[in-house]
């Protein structure tokens, strides 16, 4: 025959089967659609995070020299490298306020008593950057006023800027002139103004007010925090460059920094940064040996991990791909039995088995390549449209600019859409030749049905045991990689991704079983239907246990529905439930009081507050333990912590401790840390990296600012801590908490005040009196000029989380859209399996009718056996979510949470879970609605007659 007829034949075989072919097709394009857009949407959000993140760092690179004088060559030879934008030598020393009209013997220090406290200096940090590195740097920064600088401006920190209003007093304010004196000699604690040999520049316009953000940028690893808060940047521009050739001649050598190139850093993802980078030091040590490169990689891991954990939540919506490629399985089996009369006419006809199969074939073939085609073009759109949601800004703008770059993933497209028409070719093949199977007998029909269900079973129960045995075996490798870690990597959000498609397969396996057993159940419950039933437990029992057409496909995706549903919907409660316990302890106190830096003793009018009981100021500077472990060292009061801080038994880390150390009564502790000047409560996992550390030891801290010089002190361990009410945990980098170092540390603030010479902050912790109303004090606070916020959700901007969530969505909106999507292709599963048993059962109705059967009958007896099913289907399916959502934040927290710092609580949201319910209920029986009517209104003789029924 003619092509143009099996592919005619074909077309009209589709548009008589129209209502299984949109349902069929609905299954496969929203399979293949998920699979194509987020396979494309993952790949562009990789490479555009990546390219937002790269543009906004400083810079990748530093260098030092063993030989400074070879640094202009080094600087040469990485401009002319491929990856490199830019490169910069930075210039750093000290400079003077009000030094001008001094004599060169003026004798300054110490500070706080110099020759003249009538008419003193004061002393800052000086930053002596090129102009191309201004811009580089001024994400770093708040400012008040203009951070771009020309010749003849200068930028000064609020900090200082405080000083010279305290020491000078004068009134700094974005526009005004000052005298600046630079030094272009470093002296280690040199009392008089001529050993700095300074330059004056009169007339100079500050032009911004700044203040530091806190994040891991090269400047900020470079310069101490301190450095930073007391400091201001002048252009480098503004030096002679003989001035510039003795400040060198005095040792005073530039820090060499590059800059790489987004678009470079990018073209290989995420996983390729760090590669690139280290490649391109190794080959800097090889051309000039020399030179000490150091890489700036911590952004970058910490960008992949976050990246790492947003994207791996798109294993969430492998149940929805599940029940895809399942209702196209259904929905094929549906149109085939729908046309068994007509698939035998086709062999009595004469067809050929190959003719037949063939052209059965050729219908799907055609409807799989609508749907692929539909996908493809679909998943550019919903991907597109998955950064709107990430970051709830949905504008033509932001939506064009990710179309624009999309990049379609044609490999997994190419291997997803062969693997559907494969999938949907098999089962064609297998269930045609089944029908056309005429030569065999109904006894070995029978038996080779009853084989098929046992294989089926076989099969499930062997593949449900691996799975389980599978997840068994991952969770106990992976529990102790887990076992006592908070903070987790990119491998520990991997595994755990791995461990929930494990999981989430297993679930799948056991609702699969769980259906078939219990349908089974539901035919031997005999006595039970006729104590309820009575007369009608008769059909019910006929319906579960003899029928031919059951409706146990339909318990069998509610069950795959109600589970995933119910899981989904516990998951989201469980997080909200612990993430209002993590605000709430990470706010550290009543009031988590921000300002602007202040001087310490501000506390005493945040006191005066009406409904304000206590006020602690939070100093914070910054040292190292070792050569590379940086801490954050905060400076409390802790008599005053014991009573504002909202502590939790599991902050304090309790192996080997002391018997005087009680972890229920942390005001012990705490004590303890008060009476001892030079004690201080460290980071568990510090201890456990170095086992000679333990309580009562001495830490030797290194790099500590003391005044302007850096200095070194011995601490006592006091006290060994997991996590403090609003500083975080104790290891790994916490910007939400504005904690950029990988450690930090507790101490008593006046030592950091008193001998560290640190007297400002920008946060308090304040508790309230009993009965206080805290919208009012809140209001109350922020009428004062220093408040900047109280309370804030976010204390930073999230470092790279920023980047990420433009991009991607959060755990919560994949669980949502898994309910959403669940809910459409289950729906559409249950409607059409409803139909197609309710229509095949019209002979048995018929039959009924004509012996005294009236509608209403027929239609408690359908609304009766659909109510039990729903009710079974819902309690299995919560016996089988809640467990499930257990074993998830027990076992897998890496996949809900990068940081873990109050351990999850488990929560149910009854009422929403009784919303769904109710809405399962109503959607099972507005689906067997059309079908009862259309039933009840049917020829009883027809009906009878009708071979196309369930009469085969």
């Amino acid at each position: 025959m003619a092509i143009g007829f099996y592919f005619g034949s074909a077309f009209r075989n589709i548009w008589n089967n129209k209502k299984q072919s949109f349902v069929f097709l609905i299954g496969i394009t929203i399979s293949l659609t998920i699979i194509f857009s987020l396979s494309s949407w993952s790949t562009t959000a990789s490479t555009l995070a990546i390219r937002d993140f790269a543009k906004d760092q400083d810079y990748e690179l530093r260098v030092r020299s063993y030989i400074p004088q070879n640094l202009p060559i080094i600087q040469n030879w990485l401009d002319d490298q491929p990856i490199v934008e830019s490169t910069a030598r930075l210039y750093h020393n000290l400079a003077f306020f009000n030094a001008e009209n001094k004599n060169p013997f003026y004798r300054f220090w110490p500070l706080d008593d110099q020759e003249n406290n009538a008419n003193p200096v004061t002393l800052t940090t000086l930053f002596l950057f090129p102009n191309q590195s201004i811009e580089r740097i001024s994400k770093q920064f708040e400012v008040e006023g203009e951070f771009d600088l020309g010749l003849n401006d200068v930028l000064i920190s609020r900090y200082h800027a405080e000083q010279m209003k305290y020491y000078l007093n004068v009134t700094v304010v974005p526009g005004m002139t000052v005298n600046l004196t630079v030094c272009r000699q470093s002296v280690d604690f040199g009392a008089f103004l001529f050993q700095y040999e300074p330059i004056n520049f009169y007339n100079i316009t500050i032009r911004g007010i700044y203040d530091s953000l806190s994040s891991i940028t090269m400047l900020q690893r470079t310069f101490s925090q301190d450095q930073i808060q007391d400091s201001i940047i002048f252009l480098k521009e503004n030096m002679l460059e003989g001035d510039i050739d003795r400040m060198e001649a005095n040792g005073l050598t530039p820090i060499l920094v590059a800059k790489c190139k987004a678009d470079a850093l990018a073209s290989e993802g995420i996983n390729g940064i760090n590669a690139k980078l280290e490649q391109l030091s190794d080959f800097l040590l090889i051309e000039h040996p020399t030179s000490l490169p150091f890489i700036l990689n911590t952004p970058y891991d910490n960008l992949l991990q976050v990246y790492s954990r947003a994207s791996s939540l798109l294993v969430v919506l492998v149940p929805v791909i599940l029940l895809g490629i399942i209702q196209a399985i259904f929905t094929t089996n549906i149109i085939l039995e729908n046309r068994k009369i007509e698939i035998e006419i086709y062999q009595e006809k004469g067809g050929q088995k190959w003719q037949i199969i063939g052209s059965i074939m050729l219908e799907f073939t055609i409807l799989s390549v609508i749907a692929i085609a539909f996908s493809n073009i679909l998943s550019l759109i919903v991907a597109s449209l998955i950064p709107a949601i990430a970051s709830q800004e949905l504008t033509l703008s932001s939506f064009a600019d990710f179309f624009m770059n999309i990049e379609f993933s044609y490999v997994i497209a190419s291997i997803s859409s062969v693997v559907a028409l494969i999938v949907v070719s098999l089962f064609v093949i297998l269930k045609v030749n089944q029908i056309l199977r005429s030569d065999i007998s109904e006894r070995d029909v029978v038996f080779r049905g009853k084989l098929q269900k046992l294989i089926t079973l076989i099969t499930l129960s062997v593949l449900t045991g691996a799975s389980i045995v599978l997840f068994i075996v991952f969770s106990f490798l992976y529990s102790r990689n887990f076992s006592g870690i908070y903070t987790f990597t990119v491998e520990h959000t991997q595994r755990s991704a791995l461990l929930f498609i494990t999981l989430s397969i297993a679930i799948l396996l056991i609702t699969v079983l769980l259906s078939i057993g219990l349908f089974a159940l539901l035919g031997r419950l005999k006595a039970l239907y006729n104590k309820v039933l009575r007369k009608n437990s008769f059909f019910l029992v006929n319906y579960f246990r003899n029928s031919k057409y059951k409706l146990n496909t339909v318990m069998i995706v509610l069950l795959i529905m109600t589970s995933s549903m119910f899981f989904a919907l516990t998951l989201i409660s469980t997080m909200q439930k612990s993430d209002a316990e993590v605000n709430y302890y990470n706010n550290g106190a009543d009031l988590r009081i921000i300002t602007k830096n202040v001087h310490h003793s501000f506390e005493d009018n945040l006191t005066q507050i009406e409904g304000i009981n206590e006020t602690m100021s939070v100093m914070k500077t910054s040292g190292k333990y070792g050569s590379d472990t940086f801490f954050t060292i905060y400076g409390i009061d802790p008599i005053k912590y014991s009573k504002i801080g909202r502590w939790i038994e599991s902050s304090f880390y309790t192996v080997d401790a002391p018997e005087n150390y009680n972890a229920s009564k942390y005001e012990d502790w705490l004590e303890i840390l008060d009476a001892n000047g030079n004690g201080t409560i460290v980071s568990d996992v510090l201890i456990e990296f170095s086992p000679s550390l333990t309580y009562g030891r001495i830490i030797q801290v290194n790099s500590i600012p003391i005044e302007a010089t850096l200095g070194n002190d011995f601490f006592n361990i006091t006290g060994i801590i997991h996590s403090a009410p609003g500083l975080g945990l104790s290891s790994g980098i916490n910007l939400d908490l504005d904690q950029p170092n990988d450690y930090y540390m507790i101490i008593n603030e006046e030592k950091i005040y008193n001998e560290y010479g640190i007297v400002s902050t920008n946060l308090f912790f304040a508790n309230l009196d009993q009965g206080a109303n805290i919208e009012q004090v809140i209001a109350d606070l922020l009428e004062l000029d220093e408040v900047i916020e109280v309370n804030p959700d976010l204390l930073s901007e999230g470092f790279t989380e920023r980047y990420v969530n433009k991009y991607v969505p959060s755990l919560r909106v994949f669980l949502m859209t898994q309910i959403v999507f669940t809910g459409i292709i289950g729906l559409l599963v249950i409607v059409s399996n409803i139909d197609y048993v309710m229509n095949q059962r019209k002979q048995e109705t018929a039959i009924l009718t004509a012996l005294g059967n009236t509608n209403a009958n027929y239609i408690r007896m359908t609304v009766s056996e659909l109510s039990i099913i729903v009710v079974v289907t819902i309690i299995a399916g919560l016996i089988i979510a809640l467990p499930l959502t257990l074993l998830t934040t027990a076992v897998i927290v890496p996949f809900l949470t990068d940081i873990l710092i109050i351990p999850y609580s488990f929560s149910v949201n009854y009422l929403v879970i009784g919303v769904i319910i109710v809405a399962l209920f109503i959607l099972a029986f507005l689906g067997a609605i059309p079908t009862l009517i259309r039933t009840s209104r049917q020829k009883t003789a027809e009906a009878i007659r009708d071979e196309t029924s369930g009469a085969y």
